[in-house]
């Protein structure tokens, strides 16, 4: 019976170590599992936030360079806007430069007009001094008027 019952404490104890073996490779499996699911669950995070990033910088870069084409539009509206408000001085420059120089001409040509007709009213004077007709009206050819026969008497 001794024999019998060392075989069968054999037995239990062989069989005792398969069972704890067992357990620890199913412990170990299990860890295993387990880990590869985390290590999947934290490759699927940051795949999720490495497209998150992707999307965020294609938003970032789509706004930007809409801004940036936007900004360029105004700038070029602006350019235009300023050319065109120079060209318009300038124009107005110039018509203002033109409008003096005529103003200027009619005016030299209004004061030789006042001074051929001072020297026609001059040497008229002298022709009628020199033929002795008589008294020119203080009025008369004195304030640079033309020669008016009502003014002259003969006499």
């Amino acid at each position: 019976m001794r024999g019998e019952r060392t075989a069968v404490q054999h037995e239990v104890d062989v069989l005792s170590q398969r069972i704890t073996a067992d357990i620890q490779t199913l412990k170990d499996n299990l860890k295993l599992t387990f880990d590869d699911r985390r290590q999947s669950l934290r490759n699927n995070s940051r795949d999720v936030e490495n497209r998150i990033q992707e999307l965020n910088y294609r938003i970032t870069s789509s706004l930007t360079s809409e801004m940036r084409s936007e900004v360029e539009a105004m700038r070029f509206v602006l350019v235009r806007r300023t050319a065109m408000t120079l060209a318009m001085l300038v124009i107005i420059a110039l018509l203002a430069l033109r409008t003096t120089s005529v103003r200027a001409k009619r005016m030299e040509e209004l004061e030789k007009k006042a001074k051929e007709v001072a020297v026609g009213n001059q040497d008229i004077r002298s022709d009628l001094a020199a033929a002795g007709v008589g008294g020119i009206v203080q009025a008369g050819l004195g304030s640079g008027d033309d020669l008016n026969p009502e003014l002259v008497t003969l006499g």
